[in-house]
């Protein structure tokens, strides 16, 4: 199983490079479509693993499943209330799917957390 684990992790850290290569996009949604597949897999096998679920968020994002990555990342947060980062990625999603709203009461939450955690306070400044 830890190998399982490893390779579709591995395939889901590739994704900024397959974003930045000059694939059409074709091909880039073939990649974001087997990875999601290969990492709700591991989900069956590992459920609610924190780090599948996030790269998840990440493939359906990229994919432009915005509201599927919304949902993951909302998963996520019910798993790991007080996690910064993926907080901080929850909240992003939001300014990006244009949910204002929910993206600012997300940075004041980040912001509340740890007081000496200044980015959410500069992307609220810049939302």
């Amino acid at each position: 199983l830890i190998g399982k684990y490893n390779i579709g992790i591995d395939f889901a850290l590739q994704k900024e490079r397959v974003i930045g290569a000059s694939f059409d996009s074709v091909a880039k949604q073939e990649y974001f479509g087997n990875c999601e597949a290969k990492l709700k897999s591991l989900l069956e096998e590992y459920p609610n693993h924190p780090i599948v679920l996030s790269q998840l968020g990440f493939i359906q994002n990229n994919a432009g499943k915005k509201q599927e990555a919304i949902a993951t990342y909302e998963l996520l947060r019910k798993i790991a209330p007080k996690r910064q980062v993926n907080l901080m990625d929850l909240a992003i999603f939001y300014l990006d799917n244009k949910d204002y709203d929910k993206a600012f009461v997300l940075f004041d939450e980040i912001y509340n957390l740890d007081k000496s955690y200044h980015l959410a306070q500069l992307y609220k400044g810049y939302g």
